[in-house]
């Protein structure tokens, strides 16, 4: 028996020989054994890094159920967990089935090349003188090849593109769980039911949406974040945000030289709504409109926006009224001695008089409810919506002094207080809109109200006839007293909220250090807290 022969006894033999005379010299591809114990153990890291991160869900599950109160926004994040760890099992399973199908093609390689080693006409034939000859034996080599050619492409496309839907999975899951945990961050601290059921519901579709096939799923990764997230740079969105601050602090500017500018009116009649706007909500509509914007390229829609939210008119009238006023004459006294003197003497009248007065209007409609924003399509205000909800995940880029800093759970006034009946009707009057959400401009139940318009209203339903008044000029109306003197009905001011001169924020005091406070939502709050201590401006009372 020949040397050929002996090498062909054995299995291994027989690859090793099909290797070196069939191949022409090409390394052979096929897994070793330490190859796939290596392969094998990556699965297994793989694994148990999927359970440990289903264990950190199912612990926030937890603790967001222990925390819960029966609420639909509870529901709604329970069953978007539910499809996140869903999207998990899918992601593990897929790269189950994709190692297990790249075993198994390696496999069938390993047996067509010993099936094709055993063929007569080629390796038998080649040994003992049988078969066709030479041009039968080249013929079955280059058969040979291509099919080791065509496997070994196939199963590059496969390992290829199942790595890519491999990697989609493990992105989308990963965003679903950041995005979940957010929301329950939000349920256990500060729930707000209607607004986390939309959020988690937009979700859950993105999720559902993402995993209808292959194709979808590679194109949705990231979907979850970036819908909720302002993808301008953080200094282009503080740039047009400051631009768009300069706009109303030239407005104010245009206020404040009313008198100058309209000359020669007895009196100067103002109903102002604050000025000021919502970033959050600026950034938003522009993330929705632009994405990446910066300030060159928005400044013509920064004009419209602008010019939507705020309408200042002036109207002059002649007001008719009337007035005492005392005057002086001279009488004839006869004396007792027939002698008679004249004195002088005064006595009062009513007269008469005309006013001529200039009305003074600010409206602010807020950038929340302007036509450019209720012209949106439906997926722009569920875009919108999203973005609000999460602050375009960067709260950290304002300081929103609307949100609550210290809210107790419950706060009553106390009852000896409410024996000031004038104080108690304005408490009556106030509590009605606890629970509101904060509305810039807002002065009435049906437009929300912001602070100033909450305290004027509250003040015109209770026995004052203040108008519309800004907080500044509220203050205006106020005799300052001292915070030893401070007493429940007076109004407390604070300054240095926004970029603004003099009050620009103003509340209710209900005494206890103790504040009914327009901020969103309306509620009671401590007066106390190291922000509000900070901007603290005074005490006022009414006339």
């Amino acid at each position: 028996m020949n040397e050929d022969k002996k090498k062909l006894k054995q299995r291994s033999s027989r690859d090793e020989y099909s290797g070196q005379k069939l191949r022409h010299g090409r390394k052979d591809n096929r897994e070793t054994a330490a190859q796939i114990k290596k392969n094998r153990a990556a699965v297994k890291k793989g694994r148990k890094q999927s359970y440990k991160e289903l264990g950190i869900r199912r612990d926030a599950r937890e603790t967001i159920i222990k925390n819960e109160d029966n609420n639909a926004g509870t529901e709604a994040l329970k069953d978007g967990m539910t499809v996140a760890d869903a999207a998990e099992s899918a992601s593990v399973k897929t790269k189950d089935a994709l190692y297990s199908r790249k075993i198994k093609k390696n496999h069938a390689k390993s047996e067509a090349a010993e099936a094709d080693s055993a063929i007569p006409g080629i390796h038998k034939a080649d040994s003992i003188g049988e078969g066709s000859g030479k041009a039968s034996r080249e013929f079955q080599k280059k058969r040979i090849k291509r099919s080791y050619h065509s496997k070994g492409r196939e199963a590059e496309k496969i390992k290829k593109e199942g790595s890519i839907v491999a990697d989609a999975a493990h992105r989308v899951v990963e965003s679903v769980r950041s995005f979940f945990i957010r929301i329950g961050e939000m349920v256990v601290t500060n729930p707000k039911p209607l607004i986390i059921v939309a959020a988690a519901g937009a979700t859950v579709l993105m999720i559902g949406a993402a995993f209808t096939s292959c194709t979808v799923l590679a194109a949705s990764i990231g979907n979850p974040v970036s819908a909720t997230t302002f993808t301008a740079y953080d200094e282009d969105i503080l740039a047009v945000d400051r631009l768009y601050t300069e706009k109303e602090q030239q407005l104010r500017r245009q206020i404040d030289n009313i008198p100058s500018t309209y000359p020669g009116y007895d009196e100067y009649e103002y109903f102002l709504d604050e000025i000021g706007h919502n970033p959050y909500e600026l950034a938003a509509y522009l993330t929705v409109k632009y994405e990446d914007y910066k300030k060159a390229s928005v400044r013509e829609i920064l004009n419209t926006l602008f010019s939507q939210q705020y309408k200042l008119t002036t109207r002059q009238r002649m007001e008719t009224r009337t007035r005492t006023v005392t005057k002086t004459g001279t009488r004839t006294v006869r004396h007792s001695d027939g002698s008679t003197t004249e004195e002088e003497y005064s006595y009062e009248v009513e007269e008469s008089y005309t006013v001529r007065i200039l009305t003074v209007k600010l409206e602010n409609k807020s950038i929340g409810n302007l036509p450019e924003l209720r012209d949106m399509n439906a997926d722009e205000k569920n875009r919108y919506d999203l973005l609000m909800t999460m602050k375009g995940n960067k709260e950290y880029l304002f300081e929103d002094i609307y949100s609550d800093y210290d809210n107790p759970d419950e706060y009553h006034v106390p009852g000896s207080a409410l024996s000031d009946q004038q104080f108690a009707r304005m408490i009556q009057v106030g509590e009605q809109f606890l629970g509101r959400p904060y509305v810039w401009g807002g002065s009435s139940p049906s437009t929300g109200f912001d602070c100033s318009g909450f305290v004027s209203y509250v003040l015109n339903h209770s026995g004052w006839h203040v108008g519309r008044r800004s907080a500044a000029g509220l203050r205006a109306m106020c005799t300052i007293v001292p915070e030893s003197e401070a007493k429940p009905g007076d109004l407390i001011f604070f300054k240095g909220t926004y970029n603004t001169t003099g009050a620009s924020h103003v509340d209710i005091y209900v005494g206890n250090g103790m504040m009914l406070h327009c901020g969103n939502p309306i509620q009671y709050t401590s007066v106390e807290t190291r922000y509000w201590k900070n901007h603290f401006y005074g005490y006022g009372r009414l006339p």
